[in-house]
């Protein structure tokens, strides 16, 4: 039975009460009951399809206890078991987002498994288009969601996609069940994509295919919801914290505000069933991208009557974001550092300067006078207009600052501006001229522009035919521009962003570099992620001139 939870009730206009919220344990009958009821009183479907045919299923408000009890087998530390309500519908995911899904919105398919590498001989014979997407970072989940927002029948809509909260996964998982499983006590291989070797609550060994799955390949559960276990980890909103437990309960807890990592949940193909269970929690660095990690999307309930028709099919390429135009020099085409001479190209668009050229030898010794970028097996990475290498992000950082500062002494920075690296985001935009071509330099493989290797790049992918390159990395004016006057966004050496809102947070490094000769790691969307303090002879950087609040992280965030 339903029962209602005091202090849930909800009020859809005057008189009107919303239905009871469900209070687990409930069974797959009263979990579609409650569906169907909060849908005709929301006056929207129970499973709606995005736009770029994502399909999701509508969650009602409920409580259940989020955890694991202390006699479950298996159960870990941070599972402390704790009353949690979950106050509002939501939308989730039926599936995991797949490589289709992914790529028509991204214009990239970053797995392991992606059909056009046949890396491994399980692809030959194996349609992987709608396997889940793997090799995704928490970043690009969000920003996945923000461009599915953005797509204009989505806006039309008033829908707003984002990653699920770790308690609105666990609750949707466990679809009123209490068992370790929401298909019950017992895994091996059979009820989902797990390793079924190594089976849980029954001694009888199962099938593990050492490879993940099409989505709904396995029964769903009582919310109609698919591979909530195993197949493929699943990023969720939330910064990893010590659990707190206790019995009080909780309303729609959104995790520590602060921390370094992300958590994962639900376990993957490869995974033992006891590492899979529904209370199972895990973390990552939030720009690690892992072959057995990907997401399913969520969707906040819009306010008020839904839109007539349906966000429209087919994805439409997401516009560039318009900003506010930010107070500078009166030409707004260009800026020269005074204490430089580095340019800088306006790039209206975004609402900032970006750095013409990658920073030189020349422009970082100004700072650092004895730097040495050195030599790469003989060949010199010195010169005063190739781009300086072997430095870290901290040092990147400081060079933004120590140029910020002299510019300001030198009387001639804008007021209120100042230099960083870019935002991923940022970079992608420029990189690419605000489209979503999949290299720098368009559609074409192989390159037409840019200082990339001939031979294969790290061992893999394919020979770039009567393209050698330089033999290390080129003068900046030689690596080619793009259509918005940036030389060297595609190859020369890889260049530093920040985190997302963050200029003192390391992102990744971007645009492939002389070594580069294969398609994979010369997409715009490619990311090289690594430790911040990284001095590799093919990374660099470029700057950003950019207004205080941005380069403060004052800016819009991934989050």
């Amino acid at each position: 039975m339903l029962m209602v939870s005091a202090g849930l009730w909800l009020r859809a206009g005057a008189g009107e009460v919303a239905p009871e919220p469900a209070v687990a344990p409930f069974g797959p009958e009263q979990a579609m009951a409650s569906q169907q009821a909060w849908a005709k009183h929301l006056g929207r479907d129970w499973q709606v399809t995005s736009a770029i045919g994502l399909k999701l299923a509508l969650i009602p408000p409920g409580r259940f206890m989020m955890g694991s009890p202390a006699d479950e087998a298996g159960r870990q530390a941070d599972e402390e078991l704790r009353e949690v309500s979950i106050s509002k519908p939501f939308y989730l995911g039926v599936f995991e987002v797949t490589q289709d899904e992914y790529e028509r919105l991204m214009k990239d398919n970053p797995s392991y498994r992606a059909a056009r590498l046949a890396r491994t001989k399980q692809n030959y014979d194996v349609d992987t288009s709608r396997f889940p997407v793997e090799r995704v970072s928490w970043l690009e989940a969000v920003e996945f969601c923000r461009r599915l927002s953005e797509l204009p029948g989505e806006k039309a809509a008033g829908r707003v996609y984002r990653l699920p909260t770790e308690a609105e996964w666990e609750y949707a998982c466990r679809a009123g069940t209490v068992t370790p499983f929401p298909f019950g006590t017992v895994s091996n291989g059979g009820q989902a994509n797990v390793h079924g070797r190594r089976p849980y609550g029954t001694d009888q060994p199962g099938p593990s295919l050492n490879r993940p799955a099409t989505v709904g390949s396995y029964p769903a559960n009582a919310f109609g919801l698919h591979d909530m276990i195993g197949n493929k980890w699943e990023w969720v909103a939330d910064h990893d914290g010590p659990g707190d437990g206790g019995t009080t309960a909780r309303v729609d807890p959104m995790g520590p505000e602060e921390g370094t990592e992300r958590v994962i949940r639900g376990g993957a193909w490869r995974y033992p069933p006891a590492f899979c269970r529904s209370a199972v929690r895990h973390r990552y660095d939030p720009r690690i991208k892992a072959y057995d990690l990907g997401f399913r999307v969520a969707m906040s309930i819009p306010e008020g009557k839904p839109a007539d028709g349906a966000a429209a099919a087919g994805g439409a390429k997401p516009a560039p974001e318009a900003r506010d135009q930010a107070a500078g020099p009166e030409d707004r085409k260009g800026w020269v550092s005074p204490t430089t001479g580095m340019e800088f190209v306006r790039i209206a668009p975004l609402g900032i300067w970006v750095g013409k050229y990658e920073t030189t030898n020349a422009e970082f010794r100004k700072m650092l006078p004895g730097h040495d970028s050195g030599l790469h097996e003989g060949h010199g990475l010195n010169g005063d207009r190739q781009p300086v290498v072997r430095v870290n992000f901290a040092q990147a950082r400081d060079f933004a600052a120590w140029l910020t500062a002299g510019d300001r002494e030198a009387g001639g920075l804008p007021e209120g501006h100042a230099y960083r690296m870019p935002f991923e985001r940022e970079w992608l935009a420029f990189a690419r001229c605000g489209t979503d071509a999949e290299f720098p330099w368009g559609a074409e493989w192989p390159p037409t522009a840019g200082n990339y290797r001939g031979a294969e790049a790290l061992g893999r992918g394919e020979r770039v035919p009567g393209r050698d390159g330089f033999v290390v990395s080129c003068d900046v004016e030689q690596s080619g521009s793009n259509p918005w006057g940036l030389y060297g966004v595609g190859g020369n050496v890889w260049e530093g962003c920040c985190w997302e809102g963050d200029p003192n947070e390391a992102g990744a490094w971007r645009g492939g570099s002389w070594d580069s000769g294969t398609p994979g790691l010369t997409r715009s969307t490619f990311r090289s992620v690594g430790s911040p303090g990284y001095k590799f002879p093919n990374y660099g950087f470029r700057l950003v001139l950019a207004p205080a609040a941005r380069a403060s992280g004052g800016g819009e965030s991934a989050e």
